[in-house]
């Protein structure tokens, strides 16, 4: 799963539409959050957006289905229709959703643990080419 609270990467359009990664910002709203998922068709991207009229923002579900709407909006070819609440776009259709999923909570981020009095007691290895085969790097 890809994402940032600045901009979404669809890594599922990436290598299809031949570019680097996309996003989207649908009338500049701040992004909330983003949902990959795959069953037995398209890839499905589900992105939330901060929008005042929602607690929890307004919802965008596309389909990436080449050579249609939706999958033209994932490769920024075409921009995301004006949204007055949330749509789903499969392919060219585009519906009104009545009731959206709240996003995923936000995963928490791992606790990195100091690690420098482990990594002090370990040996100091000494190279010893009578005994260790040296391969020289190129320059």
């Amino acid at each position: 799963m890809l994402s940032t609270k600045r901009c979404i990467v669809f890594e599922t359009s990436i290598g299809r539409c031949g570019t680097g990664p996309t996003s989207i910002n649908p009338g500049g709203r701040k992004f909330l959050n983003q949902h990959n998922e795959r069953i037995d068709g398209p890839d499905i991207v589900s992105m939330w957006f901060e929008d005042e009229g929602t607690p929890n923002g307004l919802y965008v579900r596309l389909f990436d289905k080449p050579g249609t709407l939706s999958g033209d909006i994932l490769c920024l070819r075409r921009d995301l229709p004006p949204l007055e609440g949330h749509i789903e776009i499969d392919g060219d259709t585009v519906r009104a959703v009545d009731n959206p999923p709240t996003p995923p909570e936000e995963e928490e981020e791992d606790d990195l643990e100091d690690l420098s009095a482990d990594l002090a007691q370990l040996p100091l290895i000494e190279v010893d080419a009578s005994k260790h085969f040296l391969k020289r790097g190129k320059s």
